[in-house]
């Protein structure tokens, strides 16, 4: 069993009853059999930002979950129940940590009342399609029925309704019991899981087609075709975009939103043929995320294929850097058997790892298909 606790550390909450909440975690934690292959915890706060306090992978008994729970920051903020469940969902429960063979149970503290609940619920029905189950403990006149039966995608017997924080240590035990008899997810709910299928996203691909030339510039887009045909673009989850220079035609690319079905997207591709481009990065940053085909909630990423050197790396590099102040996550591909300058290592978001690819030529782009997929995909 995998299980994460989410602790409410909202303005709201006062000192005694924030130490309340992580007391009680501390209690249901002691009834399971903590290790690695056997009971695995997680714990993030949450008010209007997430901190995650420890992740699944780094508490291998119960003594190290204790001492990770002891580490409380301040409470501030309004409740975001809505990014407590995002962050369970595509964070907490990524594709890279998920377990075929363990259960998946979050469980989640409340005690003030919520916002943006269409947002919960989305993320809630999203868990549910794919197996993560719901624990909800509301605290308090504030919390209405209504939100606690959207994180539990109203299964009623998961909901726990209390009058005060001193309530919480009688509901340890059952709590516990709940989480443990939580079924194993179908093995084939697991299999059909594409990419976009736990949060939405809007993905920008950018060719560097200048220096690339036309044959190079139809092999970057027989890669970027081979990523996108793995992507869950018919449910609305994943829209994407792509900018060169100047393809062919009136535009230079399409934008987000701006194809509903695959097949769609086919018609497209056959149509272009990449050419010269003009500060792409400068156009993408500045309108492709703000147009009708973007989404306010959506995950923003863009992926950069770099042809070689850049000839005014300096300004490429701050438009990278403005994009990601602007919440958007930055993947560089870079093809060239030369060592990258020092800017082009520096655009990308971090882990450099996992954001930051080379290969020698464009042949080579096929092999990196599934390590760009892996790390694109690990929260979508």
């Amino acid at each position: 069993m995998d299980v994460v606790f989410a602790i409410d550390s909202s303005e709201n909450i006062g000192d005694a009853d924030y130490i309340k909440e992580a007391e009680f975690f501390n209690r249901v934690a002691e009834s399971f059999d903590i290790r690695p292959n056997v009971t695995r915890v997680a714990s993030l706060l949450y008010s209007d930002q997430i901190q995650e306090m420890f992740a699944l992978d780094e508490c291998d008994s119960l003594e190290a979950v204790k001492k990770g729970l002891s580490k409380l920051g301040d409470t501030a903020g309004s409740t975001r129940v809505d990014l407590a469940l995002q962050h369970i969902l595509t964070r907490s429960f990524r594709r890279s940590l998920t377990r075929q063979e363990a259960s998946k149970v979050g469980i989640v503290i409340t005690g003030s009342p919520a916002r943006y609940l269409e947002l919960s619920k989305s993320y809630a029905n999203k868990a549910h399609k794919t197996g993560v189950k719901y624990i909800a403990i509301g605290v308090g006149e504030l919390v209405t029925d209504e939100e606690l039966r959207i994180i539990t995608s109203s299964n009623e017997r998961r909901i726990h309704r209390l009058a005060s924080f001193d309530e919480l240590e009688r509901l340890a035990a059952e709590v516990a019991i709940q989480a443990c008899s939580v079924p194993l997810p179908d093995i084939e709910l697991l299999k059909d899981q594409p990419c976009g299928s736990k949060q939405e996203a809007d993905i920008m691909f950018l060719m560097d087609s200048v220096n690339a030339g036309k044959r190079n510039s139809r092999k970057a887009l027989e890669f970027i075709h081979s990523l996108i045909n793995e992507f869950d673009i018919e449910h609305d989850n994943i829209h994407v975009g792509l900018l060169s220079a100047e393809c062919e035609g009136e535009t230079p690319g399409f934008e987000l939103g701006s194809h509903q079905t695959r097949a769609q997207l086919e018609t497209q591709f056959k149509s272009m043929q990449g050419t010269d481009f003009h500060k792409i990065l400068h156009s993408m940053r500045r309108g492709s995320f703000s147009k009708s085909g973007a989404r306010k909630h959506a995950r923003k990423i863009a992926i950069l294929i770099i042809d070689g050197s850049l000839e005014e790396p300096l300004k490429t590099l701050s438009e990278a850097q403005k994009a990601k102040i602007h919440g958007i996550e930055v993947y560089v591909v870079l093809v060239g058997e030369e060592e990258p300058q020092e800017e082009i290592s520096m655009m990308c978001d971090d882990p450099s790892t996992s954001h930051f690819y080379k290969v020698s030529n464009y042949n080579e782009l096929k092999a990196l298909k599934q390590r760009l997929l892996q790390s694109l995909c690990d929260e979508l």
